[in-house]
């Protein structure tokens, strides 16, 4: 491969959208920033074009897929994808690059949990909304299940909504690309999202957060109804909280050693709030920060508090 595959976050080319993808390029631009991110590297669009290209009769097939694809048939879409999805997943990565992600792996933490995010390269473009179109896979361990989970992000640029997506776009499905964020995982007592303008009145001079137990794709998948608090961005004071149900808490499965589970919140738990006003002050001014450095642009944030600790995730 002419172009590296492992671009870590402290690289600069890890904010170029074209290499890194969306979350990729954030995440890269967080980092630079001075922010507390959680350690990594993205698996960039080079590493998803060596695979394609690099494996005889690979892009022809999804090609001649393509080309006999009925959008008007939703039965008949899933299964034309769901071709392409299984030849991506079952052929081999090139060794040269799974060498690569290997040492890459080794670099970050022998046998670490990671967050593995599928990273678009048509994320963060103008009129284009790819959010929730493409695959995480979080606690993954062992190189075997990096490497697994790196190809099933990027055959999630190939389901049924991201393929009618482009389509109805006009996004060519081979010039959009695919990075993979490969993130050291937060286990995290207390995660969720943060809006720095409030996107129920629109008051850029308030700011949202949503939390919940454990990690925070419980609130961002909307399984939970998390605790929301209203601060005012001014003197970062909570105006208004409202105690959320929480009934369910997604933690890393400690017994299987790989992946999440789903458990129940305890009685005492749901009756509490998960952040005191002091950490939800901290967490606005963080906030507030990333807002700044993003040219005083509102930004959705997400976040984790581990350890007297809170991290940017996205």
């Amino acid at each position: 491969m002419d172009q590296s595959s492992i671009i870590w976050f402290g690289d600069f080319d890890c904010a170029d959208l074209s290499q890194a993808g969306g979350k990729g390029a954030n995440l890269g631009r967080l980092t630079q920033g001075g922010f507390v991110v959680p350690p990594g590297f993205v698996v960039g669009t080079a590493a998803y074009a060596a695979h394609v290209q690099s494996n005889e009769g690979l892009k022809k097939k999804i090609s001649d897929a393509l080309r006999s694809i009925n959008y008007d048939n939703a039965d008949a879409l899933e299964a034309s994808v769901l071709k392409i999805r299984n030849w991506i997943v079952e052929t081999p990565m090139p060794r040269e690059l799974v060498d690569e992600i290997s040492e890459a792996y080794r670099r970050l933490g022998s046998d670490l949990y990671v967050a593995v995010r599928s990273s678009g390269t048509a994320e963060d473009l103008e009129g284009a909304s790819f959010a929730g179109l493409h695959d995480t896979y979080l606690d993954v361990r062992g190189v075997d299940n990096l490497a697994d989970a790196v190809k099933r992000c990027w055959a999630s640029m190939w389901t049924s909504r991201a393929v009618s997506y482009r389509k109805t776009q006009g996004f060519d499905h081979f010039k959009t690309s695919i990075a993979v964020v490969v993130q050291t995982m937060v286990e995290s007592e207390v995660a969720g999202v943060m809006f720095t303008g409030n996107p129920i009145n629109s008051a850029t001079d308030q700011l949202m957060i949503n939390a919940s137990w454990g990690l925070g794709e419980a609130v961002v998948s909307g399984i939970v109804t998390p605790d929301e608090y209203i601060v005012g961005a001014r003197n970062l004071k909570v105006l208004n909280k409202t105690l959320g149900s929480k009934e369910h808490k997604i933690v890393r499965n400690a017994e299987f050693g790989n992946g999440t589970v789903h458990l129940p919140v305890s009685a005492a738990d749901r009756a509490a709030f998960t952040l005191d006003d002091g950490q939800v002050a901290t967490l606005a001014e963080i906030g507030l920060r990333i807002q700044k450095a993003y040219e005083d642009f509102p930004q959705d944030i997400e976040w984790a508090y581990a350890k007297g600790q809170f991290y940017v995730l996205q």
